[in-house]
């Protein structure tokens, strides 16, 4: 999931938060994104309440700024 904190926060903050919830994959486009793997099935609710403004697919949004890979 992409966490979206809020924009002032630095990539630690976000970092700090998002890991309490459950596995960091990366940033995403910003520091204050975070591709997540929520632990259990209250993971989307922590990360709200560890101040997460939204919490997304980030396939939805192609990819939060992932690197575009070609063969």
């Amino acid at each position: 999931m992409a966490a979206l904190f809020p924009p002032w926060w630095n990539g630690a903050q976000s970092l700090l938060a998002a890991s309490s919830a459950g596995a960091v994959i990366r940033f995403g486009a910003l520091p204050s994104i975070v591709i997540v793997q929520p632990a259990g099935d209250g993971g989307v609710a922590q990360l709200h309440r560890l101040g997460a403004w939204a919490v997304l697919d980030p396939q939805a949004f192609g990819g939060c700024g992932a690197p575009k890979g070609g063969a």
